[in-house]
């Protein structure tokens, strides 16, 4: 089969008729009806069960449709690429990210490549500030961060926003089996906290947020570039810690608070006198995420 006879045998199983798969295809019907006879006695396979109104797929036409899809799939993939080389879309974009927003890069990532066959995101974690000061140099294309943004240099998508309304607790603990726990419960206990000079905004938001509700933990400082090194923390019994809705880690619980947690902005940032068709196209893209929580 080469891959007009993959086409038409997908447009035949998907409209189960000649006539509307060859008005699908731009062909005439009695040249669908022929080629239907053709790859029959080519494939030595029984593919079509023909009747007055409609034709449908065998169970062995079935089989070879599934593998058609596929083929295509793979086919328009090619053509893809090929388009994306022809047209300059193929290369890099640096993005560095700041720890809880790993989903939010990978949905960039995820959509960029969807629309960009040949662009490929390179996502790097890093806090907050190194992200900004990396971008400056260049040596990332676009940074994914928290407010506060810097006042010039870079323009920005707001691209996502949630609230540390969880707190992730060792399991099993007393605290594990909790259905909502309030912030009093963490009085003189082990908190988890970034430092200031890597991560500013974590870090005064979750100061601010016990303050405001009367709560003085024992901060435990660290430096840790990932929510999962934080969350293994946790699992050794080091301290508690605010997280974003949906993480999960062996030997950790994630239990809503009763008071409504901090929110936190992430922004999508690039330089502002940056005018490359890859960024641009990342830029396009990301329009699609704005609002992901």
């Amino acid at each position: 089969m080469d891959v007009r006879d993959l086409e038409y045998l997908v447009a035949v199983g998907e409209t189960q008729h000649f006539g509307r798969a060859a008005e699908r295809l731009g062909v005439p019907a009695e040249d669908l009806t022929r080629w239907s006879h053709e790859i029959e006695k080519a494939t030595g396979l029984p593919l079509f069960e023909r009747t007055v109104r409609r034709v449908r797929l065998t169970a062995a036409g079935a089989r070879v449709e599934s593998e058609a899809l596929r083929a295509l799939t793979a086919v328009r993939a090619v053509d893809s690429v090929a388009k994306a080389l022809r047209e300059g879309w193929s290369g890099q974009v640096g993005l560095a990210y700041v720890p809880g927003a790993a989903h939010l890069a990978a949905a960039l990532r995820a959509k960029v490549e969807q629309d960009r066959a040949g662009l490929e995101v390179v996502a790097e974690p890093m806090w907050g500030l190194r992200a900004l000061a990396a971008l400056d140099r260049s040596d990332v294309d676009l940074a994914l961060v928290r407010d506060p943004l810097p006042e010039e240099g870079v323009e920005s998508l707001l691209l996502g926003r949630h609230r540390d309304s969880q707190v992730a607790v060792p399991s099993p603990g007393p605290l594990s089996g909790k259905t909502r726990l309030p912030l009093r419960e963490f009085e003189a206990q082990g908190f988890l906290l970034p430092e200031r000079d890597v991560s500013p905004s974590v870090h005064d938001a979750t100061v601010r947020f016990l303050a405001e509700n009367g709560v003085a933990p024992v901060w435990k400082h660290h430096r840790l570039m990932e929510q999962d090194q934080q969350l293994a923390m946790v699992a050794a019994g080091v301290g508690v810690a605010l997280v974003h809705p949906d993480v999960s880690h062996p030997g950790v619980a994630v239990v809503p608070l009763v008071e409504k947690g901090p929110e936190h902005r992430f922004h999508l940032l690039w330089r502002a006198n940056d005018t490359s068709p890859l960024v641009t196209a990342a830029i396009t893209a990301a329009t699609a995420l704005v609002g992901v929580r």
